[in-house]
């Protein structure tokens, strides 16, 4: 039973780490005009899910950046996150 539990263990952690590599990846490639155009579209569609935190960040984050005009990277990553989980074409699995 234990050689099942690392399995697993081991699998969750690649699993973790190559989203985190899609993100990092999507995140320096993408323009962030792109990006801020993707998320309001995505939550024209789709509105915030309230019960997500990370889909309220990014809500409040946009609203942020469109006060500031400027997006830091860890904002622009937390927007990828949300398109990225929610499956945008642009932002599918790599």
């Amino acid at each position: 039973m234990g050689d099942l539990a690392d399995d697993c263990y081991d699998w969750a952690l690649q699993e973790y780490f190559t989203e985190a590599e899609d993100l990092q990846y999507l995140t320096n490639s993408i323009d962030n005009q792109i990006v801020v155009n993707d998320i309001i579209s995505s939550f024209i569609n789709e509105p915030p899910n309230q019960s997500l935190d990370y889909e309220v960040l990014a809500r409040d984050i946009l609203q942020t950046a469109a006060k500031t005009k400027r997006l830091s990277f860890k904002q622009k990553y937390r927007l990828v996150q949300v398109l990225y989980n929610r499956n945008h074409e642009r932002y599918g699995c790599l």
